[in-house]
């Protein structure tokens, strides 16, 4: 067996620690929407309505129920006139609730994994134009004063940074660290008016905002900024002043304003109302959170032989899903099928899939064998005329592949083009080469005859007539011809006559039309004349 590559490939593995969070696991996910008393759940594909009452906030008294985000397995509703965080089990029971140091809230998010941010904008036991930070047990962390900046209203987590959108000062969209450091803005003030609700459209590198006031150069509606410069790449007045927005998995968007919540087209820009009512925020929750099983375990680097595939690689347990990248592994798109066959020096991605539950992916790096195809066979030595190519060897199979040196021809480095004039007494090596595996190397040596066009009236040999039919005559007058053959084209020597003497009648009747070598051996010395047998 001998390895498809001649480079040994080592690779250094680190340890990668993902932090998968439940709202990632797609089990039963569904957007939430605020529709005072009710939470609404709908089918985050297509905006169905799958339950109109989820949540009933009747028996809790609600203000002005704000935004819902989920907290690990728990459900949190901000109240902005009550002033309080609602905590709910994900079956929609109550569980207690956050109050204090808070007034005049609206939304929240998780930030970096570690916390929740949520909007201020009352004074009343709170610290004005800020964000309030909790953990995730609901204590109160503290807050960033954003009084610079106006009052906020919604938060997005992009992985790196946070996104916030304000409703005064001249609204705005604005960038923030972790530590709550102003970056600089997405949008900036005065291009709309009081923006509530944001979500980033990761397929477009922009971010939606639900307007809501038309008090501003442009007015009320949805728009899309670009991320990059903050321009204007659509906008949607339909339903006029908005409050929330969420992405459907159908390209449509959810929106959300004092008459209810509407499906808009984006393609055409009309608008369907799906339930009527004063509604809020959207929020993406997971109902049926799972715990990933186990990550597969195995060797990280496999040898196999030319054909094996997916199904070979050796992984505990044998019913992981592979794919091609980490990204695929990680999103759970584009599987490879188990027949996949595998390609040298190539990493795959396993992952244990229990339900809608995916482990963190596991890397395995392959090297593949080949099985050396036979190696070519010919003679050893063989004879051509002057100007022959290695297109003329006699080889099997005539596929070989031609090398200079043996070297070149192991390594399978600086093969020859076929055309490649023959050169006396010089060895080339043919080697047989198939899905990129070499065969040993064949050698050849090859013998030129040279035709010496003058060499038969440099010794007074005459040779007539020429071209033949039957019968041709050799004179070398008073030279004694020791010998005369004739080869075909290919080298072959087909006649042979010893101690002919001064001349000859050489009978070549019995040859087929063609071009022949007359070779005359005379004082030891062979010399060579091409004859055309008609």
């Amino acid at each position: 067996m001998k390895p498809k590559t001649n480079l040994i490939q080592t690779f250094f593995w680190c340890l990668i620690v993902i932090f998968v969070h439940a709202t990632s696991l797609k089990a039963q996910e569904r957007i939430a929407v605020l529709q005072n008393p009710f939470v609404l759940l709908l089918d985050p594909d297509n905006g169905a309505i799958i339950d109109p009452t989820f949540i009933d906030l009747t028996p809790l008294s609600p203000g002005t129920p704000k935004a819902i985000i989920q907290v690990n397995e728990e459900i949190w509703i901000s109240d902005q006139l009550e002033d309080r965080i609602d905590r709910f089990g994900l079956d929609g029971s109550y569980l207690s609730t956050i109050s204090g140091g808070l007034d005049n809230i609206k939304g929240m998010a998780i930030i970096n994994n570690t916390e929740v941010w949520v909007a201020n904008a009352g004074t009343l036991g709170a610290p004005g134009n800020a964000i309030v930070r909790f953990d995730f047990d609901g204590n109160n962390l503290g807050f960033y004063d954003t009084s610079s900046s106006g009052s906020s209203f919604d938060f997005i987590d992009t992985g790196s940074e946070v996104y916030i959108s304000y409703i005064n000062t001249g609204s705005r969209i604005e960038r923030r660290d972790y530590s709550g450091n102003v970056l600089g803005n997405i949008v900036d003030p005065n291009i709309v008016n009081f923006i509530q609700q944001i979500e980033v459209n990761t397929t477009n590198n922009s971010v939606y905002a639900a307007v809501f006031s038309t008090l501003a150069p442009n007015a009320s509606g949805l728009y899309e900024f670009a991320i990059s410069d903050g321009s204007i790449l659509n906008y949607w007045g339909a339903q006029g002043s908005l409050r929330g927005v969420a992405q459907l998995g159908d390209g449509n968007i959810l929106i959300s304003n004092g008459s209810g919540v509407h499906i808009l087209n984006t393609g055409t820009g009309s608008t369907t109302n799906i339930s009527a009512g004063t509604s809020q925020f959207f929020g993406r929750l997971n109902l049926s959170p799972c715990t990933p099983p186990p990550t597969p375990t195995g060797d990280a680097n496999q040898t196999f032989n030319e054909g094996a595939t997916l199904a070979d690689i050796v992984i505990d347990p044998i019913t992981v899903t592979w794919f091609a990248t980490e990204l695929d592994a990680l999103a759970n798109t584009n599987p490879l099928p188990n027949t996949t066959v595998l390609q040298d020096g190539t990493t795959y991605w396993a992952v244990n899939i229990e339900g809608d539950c995916l482990s963190v992916p596991f890397a395995v790096t392959v090297t593949v064998l080949c099985n050396p195809p036979s190696t070519p066979t010919g003679d050893a030595n063989q004879t051509f005329n002057e100007g022959a190519t290695l297109a003329d060897i006699v080889i099997d199979p005539i596929t070989v592949t031609w090398f200079a040196t043996e070297l070149d021809a192991l390594a399978n480095t600086n093969p020859l083009p076929n055309t490649t004039v023959l050169e006396d007494g010089t060895t080339y090596w043919a080697v047989n080469i198939v899905n990129d595996c070499l065969s040993d190397p064949f050698a050849v040596t090859v013998t030129l005859i040279f035709l010496g066009l003058d060499e038969f009236s440099e010794n007074n040999i005459k040779l007539f007539p020429n071209p033949i039919k039957n019968i041709v005559t050799i004179q070398s007058n008073d030279i004694i011809m020791e010998q005369l053959a004739i080869f075909d084209m290919l080298g072959k020597r087909i006649m042979n006559f010893e101690n002919v003497g001064t001349s000859y009648h050489l009978d070549i009747s019995s040859l087929s039309s063609g071009m022949y070598l007359l070779n005359v051996k005379v004082n030891g010395k062979i010399l060579s004349k091409k004859i055309i047998k008609q």
